[in-house]
């Protein structure tokens, strides 16, 4: 077994264990506390070499799963959990439409946009007709505008 991977199985193993065991958390951080000097020793005690060989073939690891990855399965498996995910959107998507509150919100949303629409025109032929005396009035009016928004909001959020 390569080393590398040992002392990472040896490690994982460990903790796994320890996170398992039914112990008192003062017991559990003086386990962990050991467990993770006794790592430490050991990768003290490793020569160069074992860090090289360790190093060595970790990076042929790497290279043989780069070899090994298929782009095509990739796009594939990709493709079909797209797809599934749209699917479920739509599912969630129909059976939102064909609640009662979507109905009632898609309500509410319409009204608003109506509400606001109705606004801007008002300003606009407000500004058209060059009622306004100053900026201030123009800044009332989106006040106004703004007040009506956040009664309508509040009322969505009913």
């Amino acid at each position: 077994m390569k080393l590398g991977r040992f002392l990472t199985t040896l490690g994982i193993g460990a903790l796994a264990g320890m996170l398992l065991a039914p112990k008192k958390g003062s017991e559990l951080r003086e386990e962990l506390k050991g467990k993770g000097k006794e790592t430490l020793d050991s990768a003290k005690e490793m020569t160069v070499e074992d860090y090289q060989k360790l190093i060595s073939e970790t990076i042929d690891s790497i290279k043989k799963t780069v070899d090994e990855f298929d782009v095509d399965d990739f796009k594939d498996s990709s493709l079909a959990k797209l797809n599934e995910l749209k699917d479920k959107f739509n599912d969630v998507v129909t059976k939102l439409q064909d609640s009662d509150q979507y109905s009632k919100l898609k309500d509410q949303v319409d009204n608003v946009i109506v509400q606001v629409n109705d606004k801007i025109n008002e300003v606009k032929e407000k500004m058209s007709e060059q009622e306004f005396d100053d900026f201030s009035d123009l800044e009332d009016e989106i006040n106004d505008i703004e007040d009506d928004l956040n009664v309508i909001i509040d009322d969505l959020k009913d």
